[in-house]
């Protein structure tokens, strides 16, 4: 087991789990605790957050203030029963330096992402701790080997030395392990809630350094393991985004998966290994000196960002929406018919899932924010921002196991007279779709655009929003042998103001929705969805009420026609019997004169 315990948060160094300290946890970070003694059982960090010292002396209380306090009114009790550090096995990974490519530098401005896995898992703490969590533990140690950059840190140095993610011996994850009294069925459940329900369940990364020549070092990942007693656990990720993009991430999740359910030192790796060499990222637009020349222009002091102020988010709620398979087939025809009875299929159609359920999600909300302010004028033109993915549609190849960010940004405009409209949605899927068709066509010249298309983004402050995720990336394909998730959400929209997009949990070819909004913003969001759907439903089922009359009119004209024909035909065949007879007789008659003729003859 590759493990580092830094710190435990109960008294003494060899007591168990059951007599930890509870640590009243009122802010939205977790931070990294060092090797103390506590000299009080509780610590009502209410007011202020503190940070471990990290020093040895026996009456030192090891705590010192922090500037990352952040007070909430409602107290969530939070054991933290483990801090370590975990990596890769020893001699398993070389110290390895890679170099950024363009298509990451883009993201060290971006805040970082951070993702919660919740487990059923009916268990006992104690069960959990014994059998559980060092299987856990050594499978990402042992997944770590291939995904080494997670561990490293993201090294900035100065001009004109170039950004790079550094891997060293002594570099590790932070693994922090902790027990909650929350109740695990209302986090998991598909309805609104406080914002700050899941923030003591969320690692902070640990503070950037600096080294040598005045480089900065940021580490990439931290996560936590937060129990729920006999109902379930979390696992949160916090990482930054430079290191990997969505498919990165996923792939790394799945792959511990698979490590963790084989329960063995040499697993069989029925994931494919990551690939990991960045120069394949070619740049022949010689974009990365021109990104490189903003990064080293900007302060690297303001990269270090305090997390938002929970008092900033008191009224603000998160919603999961489930769309099923059948809301979203009925959708997509929805749509397609709307167009063309409106005149609107001047163009192809570009009717996927991402683009139909990414145009309602944006109109839905271009209108609760609508309700909510009417100050906004009509034709101010609001913003849908959206990555795509490039694989396989660069000017070289890519593979799908590539890890890093091979991503481009997109950016799709309407005037918010045109969405809040009866036709809101087909004008946002053609605006949308045609944006997607744009990339498909000419992905390297949409990636030109990616920084121009963040700051056009950030620009547009309340009338833009970004569609972050994909429902194809199968996030719920992550089963650490306990089963698959009871729910994922991306925590990060929270800060970022993003709208989250996933598979479906249960069902394939659905679509999980995710967003944070204010109180009365989010009530009205639902309302006008609600009443979107409603509409589809209804309209689908006249469409179809249509269309079987026109098929029951169609199949009662055939069947006049058929029985007209068969009439006809009856008709036509007496005719033809008459005429045959009366044919026959004058045949007899002739047959007769001849006859007769030839007797008088003689």
């Amino acid at each position: 087991m590759h493990v580092t315990c830094i710190g435990r948060v109960w008294r003494g160094k060899e007591v168990e789990p059951e007599r930890g300290n509870f640590i009243m946890f009122n802010f939205n970070r977790l931070h990294t605790f060092l090797d103390c003694k506590l000299e009080s059982s509780f610590i009502d960090l209410s007011v202020q957050c503190f940070d471990f010292c990290g020093c040895n002396d026996g009456n030192c209380s090891g705590l010192v203030s922090s500037s990352m306090a952040h007070p909430v009114d409602d107290c969530q009790t939070v054991k933290v029963i483990e801090q370590c550090q975990i990596s890769p096995p020893p001699g398993s990974v070389p110290p390895t330096s890679r170099l950024l490519s363009f298509l990451d530098l883009p993201w060290v401005y971006c805040d970082p992402v951070q993702i919660i896995y919740f487990y059923e898992f009916l268990h006992s703490s104690n069960h959990f701790l014994q059998n559980v969590l060092p299987i856990l533990k050594h499978s990402l140690s042992l997944t770590l080997q291939h995904f080494f950059p997670f561990a490293g840190n993201l090294v900035i140095p100065p001009k004109p030395n170039f950004p790079h993610i550094l891997y060293t011996n002594e570099n590790s994850i932070s693994f922090t392990i902790a027990e909650s009294t929350s109740e695990f069925t209302s986090l998991i459940a598909d309805t609104a809630r406080d914002v700050r329900d899941s923030h003591p369940f969320v690692p902070i990364l640990p503070t950037p350094t600096t080294i040598k020549f005045g480089a900065w070092l940021f580490p990439c990942m931290a996560i936590q393991l937060t129990i729920f007693p006999n109902s379930g656990f979390s696992i949160c990720t916090t990482f930054n985004h430079v290191v990997a993009d969505a498919r990165s991430f996923y792939h790394f999740m799945k792959f511990w998966c698979n490590v963790c359910r084989e329960k063995c030192d040499f697993p069989s790796f029925s994931q494919p290994l990551p690939f990991l060499n960045r120069d394949i990222m070619e740049d022949p637009k010689g974009l990365k000196l021109t990104m490189l020349e903003e990064l080293w222009n900007f302060p690297m002091e303001t990269l270090m960002k305090e997390p938002p102020n929970v008092v900033d988010n008191i009224d603000k709620v998160r919603h999961s929406f489930v769309l099923s398979l059948d809301h979203v087939d009925k959708l997509k025809k929805w749509v397609s018919i709307a167009c063309k009875s409106k005149g609107l299929d001047v163009e192809p159609l570009h009717i996927s899932t991402f683009v139909v359920i990414s145009s309602l999600m944006w109109v839905c909300w271009v209108q609760s924010q609508e309700a909510n302010d009417s100050s906004i004028l009509n034709d101010e033109v609001y913003k849908l921002g959206f990555m795509a993915d490039c694989h396989n549609l660069l000017e070289y190849f890519v593979p799908l196991t590539y890890f890093g960010n091979c991503l481009a940004s997109c950016i799709a405009s309407l005037k918010k007279s045109t969405l809040i409209e009866e036709n809101g949605i087909v004008e946002a899927v053609i605006a949308v779709g045609r944006k997607v068709s744009e990339f498909e066509l000419d992905a390297m010249k949409v990636v030109q655009s990616i920084m121009s298309n963040f700051k056009e983004l950030s620009e547009s402050g309340n009338r833009g929003v970004t569609i972050a995720g994909s429902p194809k990336i199968g996030a719920y394909e992550t089963d650490f042998g306990w089963g698959k998730p009871k729910k994922i959400e991306v925590l990060h929209i929270e800060d970022s103001g993003s709208i989250s997009l996933s598979d479906g949990r249960d069902e394939e070819g659905g679509v999980e929705v995710g967003l944070v909004l204010g109180r009365d913003q989010m009530r009205k969001f639902s309302t006008i969805l609600e009443k979107y759907l409603r509409k589809i439903e209804m309209d689908s089922q006249n469409m179809s009420y249509n269309a079987g009359q026109a098929k029951g009119q169609a199949e009662e004209k055939a069947n006049t026609m058929m029985d007209k024909a068969s009439n006809a035909a009856q008709s036509a065949q007496a005719s033809m019997q008459e005429v045959g007879q009366q044919m026959q007789a004058k045949a007899q008659g002739a047959a007769e004169a001849v006859k007769n003729a030839t007797g008088m003859n003689k």
